[in-house]
């Protein structure tokens, strides 16, 4: 009996050698980047099967410059005056949006005013520009687009083989933040109709498109291995392959053929498509069910804001990776397993059942995933269940057959997930049902307004109008980044800031949140007096603000379902900032920014401000009095400015 209680244990550990030996060594070759190939071509299939989901894209027209309209034209590149008279003739179809795809930092024959004019006109239009790296030089953008006009870069990420998997959302240099071109194309014709991107309420770091939350894929998500992480990338579906959308030619455009419905309202990409230009790339998946898997550089741009448009209004999901535990775990796992069911059996068509049902399994689980959005690892689990199956089956084959049942419930007892468990507990005491869990909680709500916005607005083209209002949200964006607030909600020109949440906070951090948003509304106002000094010099209209800020209890949590959710507080705090902000729009006269507080911020501010009591004030909806206080500066500042004046 104990010769053959020493035979099943040895058995059982050599398995799991076995396993954990096959685990290690795939592990291993994902981080040397040796399976990358292969997981690229595996995604690769399970895109091409993603696709195939997706309805027609009706929203993009492409407008494709091909050899015979070079022919026509008698030259290239076009001159500014040609393109001048195409984008108008196009604009007069009333697209959404235009992208320009055509490089134009130089000009070209006659007409560059007229081109100018027209990027002038018609704020609808998108250019390019390339950032370049060591590879190619930077081409700026067309110096007929005026500041204002819409710009994005073109530059694509390609894969070692040869391959676009990547998009790009922005590109920085550590200063300035760019948008793509394709980002910028989907958001101007997002905003059209509602939808707008910017950051997300709960991690500010991320950007938020409509329904989407962005996450950035880093280089060693997924198949990737130490790939170029630059910028703030994402995984390509290619929806419906190209399905839907038209794609026209330039002759059609210059001859008018085209009705008008066919641009109205639509997203419309001008570019190249002519062979001897050679602006196009290699996809993972076939066009329109053809056999080609090259796309000129207008379609691709036209699949990513397709796929951006989809996103956003909530019509698909982001593909995402697991985090690389997870994808440890599974080939761990499948490794074990492999070993596990091939000590079970010596025959060689119970072993290919064997094998063969394991990949079946990860080849279905990883399909399954993958339509849902998730991109599991299916080479390397593969590689590790077969591996660890077939050395496992090599080992048993010479062990007694008699001692096969007990080895695998011993070795069933070692297979452990104790890691995974504690996680994902830890996990659970934020979360709940895939959104955050409400709890009652103590913050400080700020709430901005602009003076006068409604009579501004009444005296302002209203393109002018949003430009103007968009320069001055996003120097209060910066500033609110800066203090540490969460910007929760635009409601018109107001914006809801909140200090002191997701996580509960107590005793000296509620104050320290208080402070905070003190700290943000003043120096909102100082910034907001150096933008109104360059709007005097301009001769453009000054903006002045109102803020009200409470610190009080209020309720946080999740508002929305699986396809529009937002993290927002609802509480009788919210109110009492949201009045305090519109009360007595007189009071404190003509200052550039008014900040009123009730008692509780009040509290926690010490002596370190400068704070007037307005009084006892009822309030629109309280039926008791509250205590107001206007603060004007902070102590130590203005002691340093009478020094100065001094």
């Amino acid at each position: 009996m104990e010769r053959l209680l020493k035979s099943l244990r040895s058995k059982v550990w050599a398995g799991m050698v076995i396993g954990l030996a096959a685990a290690s060594l795939v592990l291993a070759l994902r981080v040397l980047g040796t399976l990358e190939f292969l997981e690229l071509k595996a995604y690769d299939i399970l895109l091409q099967l993603r696709s195939k989901s997706y309805s027609q894209e009706e929203r993009i027209v492409t407008i494709g410059v091909a050899e015979a309209d070079i022919s026509r034209l008698g030259h290239w590149p076009i001159t500014d005056n040609e393109l001048a008279e195409i984008l108008t003739t196009i604009c007069r179809m009333q697209p959404a949006v235009v992208g320009l795809d055509i490089y134009r930092d130089l000009p070209v024959g006659d007409g560059a005013e007229r081109l100018r004019r027209v990027f002038a006109e018609n704020k609808n239009i998108v250019t390019v520009f390339k950032l370049g790296d060591n590879a190619s030089p930077e081409v700026a953008k067309p110096l007929a687009a005026g500041p204002d006009t819409p710009v994005g870069f073109a530059d694509v990420m390609i894969d070692q083989d040869g391959e676009v998997r990547r998009g790009l959302l922005f590109l920085d240099d550590g200063k300035t933040a760019v948008s793509s071109f394709a980002l910028t194309l989907a958001m101007g014709y997002a905003s059209g109709r509602g939808t707008q991107g910017g950051s997300d309420p709960v991690d500010p770091s991320l950007l938020k498109f409509g329904a989407a939350t962005f996450i950035p894929l880093e280089g060693d998500d997924g198949g990737y291995s130490h790939a170029d992480a630059g910028g703030y990338q994402y995984l390509l579906d290619f929806p419906a392959g190209g399905r839907g959308i038209t794609h026209l030619s330039l002759g059609q455009i210059m001859d008018k053929a085209i009705p008008p419905e066919v641009l109205a309202g639509k997203i419309v990409i001008l570019g190249s498509t002519a062979e001897s230009l050679k602006d196009y790339f290699f996809l993972p998946v076939r066009l329109d069910g053809g056999e080609s898997q090259r796309a000129h550089g207008i379609e691709l741009h036209a699949l990513s804001a397709s796929q951006l448009l989809r996103l956003a209004f909530g019509e698909a999901g982001q593909i995402r990776t697991p985090a690389k535990w997870i994808e440890a775990v599974m080939i761990l796992v499948f490794a074990l397993a492999g070993a596990a069911l091939s000590v079970r059996t010596r025959s060689f068509y119970r072993l290919a059942g064997t094998v063969a049902g394991l990949a079946s399994l990860a080849a279905a689980a990883a399909c399954a995933a993958f339509i849902r959005g998730l991109w599991l690892p299916l080479v390397p689990v593969l590689a590790a269940g077969v591996g660890a199956s077939g050395l496992t089956s090599a080992y048993a084959y010479y062990l007694e057959r008699a001692k096969r049942d007990m080895l695998m419930r011993l070795f069933s007892a070692n297979v452990s997930k104790d890691t995974a468990q504690y996680i994902w507990e830890h996990h659970d005491k934020i979360m709940e049902d895939g959104r955050i869990k409400p709890v009652s909680l103590t913050a400080t709500v700020l709430f901005t307004d602009i003076k006068g916005f409604t009579t501004i607005s009444e005296s302002m083209d209203p393109a002018a109008l949003m430009d103007w209002l968009n320069e001055y949200m996003a120097l209060m964006n910066q500033v609110i980044l800066k203090h540490g607030g969460m910007i929760n909600k635009y409601i018109g020109d107001a914006v809801m800031v909140l200090f002191g949440v997701p996580l509960s906070r107590t005793g000296t951090f509620v104050c320290k949140d208080a402070e905070k948003a003190v700290r943000c509304a003043l120096d909102m106002g100082r910034v907001l007096e150096e933008l109104n000094q360059k709007r005097r010099e301009q001769g453009r209209p000054e903006i002045k603000m109102r803020v009200g800020i409470h610190t009080g209890e209020l309720v946080a949590g999740c508002i929305g379902d699986a396809n529009r959710m937002e993290y927002t507080v609802i509480g009788d705090t919210v109110n009492v900032a949201s009045r305090l902000e519109s009360y007595d729009k007189t009071y404190a006269g003509d200052v550039c920014c008014r900040v009123l507080t009730g008692e509780t911020t009040r509290l926690c501010l010490g002596e370190s401000f400068l704070v007037e009591r307005v009084g006892t004030q009822m309030l629109k909806g309280k039926e008791s009095g509250v205590e107001v206080y206007h603060i004007s500066g902070e102590v130590t500042k203005a002691v340093e400015n009478r020094r100065g004046q001094g």
